[in-house]
This record gives C-alpha cells, sequence and structure tokens, in this order.
C-alpha cells in the first residue's frame, strides 16, 4: 500500500554456531600436517600459497603465506651466511649471526638499508622489519666451527587451533567473527577438512 522503495538487508548473528558462512577445503584422504614430509612444503588454500611451519602439532597448524625456505651456514667448507628473498615485491638480506643448538639469531636487512636481528628459537617465529622469521632447525658444531639453520621467510604466519579464533602474526592475534574446524579428532595429524567459519 506503500510507495516506498523496500529495504534489502541480510541479518547475521554474532555467533559461531550459527556462522554466515563456510570456507571449507576438503582432501581425498587424511593428511598428516604434523609428519616431517609435510613440514616446510608448499600448500594452496583458499587460493593462496602457504608452507607448512615446523611449529605445527597435533592440536596446531601453522602456516606462512608466500613464504621461502633457506639454508645459512657460517663457517665450514661452503658457508653461505646470507641469502636475498623477495616478500611481496620487497627484497630483504637474510643473514646469520649466531646460532646454538636451539636456536639462531637472523638479521634482516630491508633494500633501504635498515637492519634490525633477533634471536628466534626452534620452531618459533618472530617479525623483524615487518617479516615474519622462522627457525625450523638451528645447530652449533664446535667440532667443525660451523654454525646452521634453516629458515622461513614469509609475508604473514596464521595458525589454526580447532574450535578457536584464526590467529595471525608472531603475537598470535585474533580475527574477530573466525572459528576453525578441522572435522578430525586427530587434529593436524589427519585432516580431512579444513573449515573456517565466519560470523558477525
Amino acid at each position: 500500500t506503500s510507495s516506498d522503495e523496500p529495504v534489502n538487508a541480510v541479518a547475521m548473528t554474532t555467533s559461531a554456531s550459527t556462522y554466515f558462512y563456510n570456507a571449507t577445503v576438503s582432501f581425498n584422504r587424511a593428511v598428516n600436517f604434523t609428519h616431517a614430509d609435510s613440514k616446510n612444503e608448499e600448500i594452496q588454500l583458499f587460493g593462496q600459497n602457504f608452507l607448512v611451519g615446523s611449529a605445527t602439532d597435533t592440536t596446531t597448524l601453522v602456516l606462512f603465506k608466500s613464504a621461502e625456505t633457506i639454508f645459512l651456514t657460517v663457517g665450514g667448507t661452503t658457508p653461505m651466511p646470507s641469502a636475498t628473498v623477495v616478500v611481496e615485491d620487497e627484497t630483504y638480506t637474510v643473514e646469520l649471526t649466531g646460532a646454538t643448538d636451539t636456536s639462531a639469531t637472523i638479521r634482516i636487512t630491508d633494500s633501504a638499508g635498515a637492519s634490525d636481528q633477533k634471536e628466534i628459537n626452534e620452531a618459533a617465529s618472530k617479525k623483524i622489519l615487518g617479516v615474519e622469521v622462522a627457525v625450523n632447525t638451528a645447530d652449533e658444531s664446535t667440532a667443525t666451527n660451523m654454525l646452521q639453520a634453516e629458515v622461513m621467510v614469509g609475508a604473514s604466519r596464521i595458525k589454526l587451533q580447532d574450535a578457536s579464533e584464526v590467529l595471525y602474526g608472531s603475537d598470535d592475534d585474533s580475527i574477530d567473527g573466525t572459528r576453525v574446524s578441522f572435522n578430525s579428532t586427530a587434529g593436524p595429524g589427519a585432516i580431512n577438512k579444513l573449515t573456517i567459519q565466519v560470523f558477525a
């Protein structure tokens, strides 16, 4: 009975149990992301490339977006103390300045010459000059006077835990309105389906 234009709206709740939509990846068979053959390997999820982080365990799947793995060595017969990587069109020099059997000290230098360094434990990560840096393995050999580290450098770090919000960055900041579902009682040890639920 009115000439007013109708108002179109979508009502959303703020409860994860009544999510607005799901983003789901289904695998042909259960994938064990905790296995050594899965870690540091590339996987495409939701149209983006990630590397599976070495910190992935039976409850948590850790991913690095646009990441690259490099091997650094100080001393020995074929030293390679630094390497150049490109992260989101920016060039960085990654240098190993120290190592123990449980951690490595990594210096990052950007194309403008700014640099910073931090000590990072194995299977952990820190942000250096805005870049996520993870140390997969570290080693100090007094017999050969050699330092080694396997380092993963990426644009961002994503952490997925079943029935939890999506976490990002070294500080595990949460993305509001999200919840992770592995659809597996074995967690990252055997995932058939990975779902991100989104709600208001």
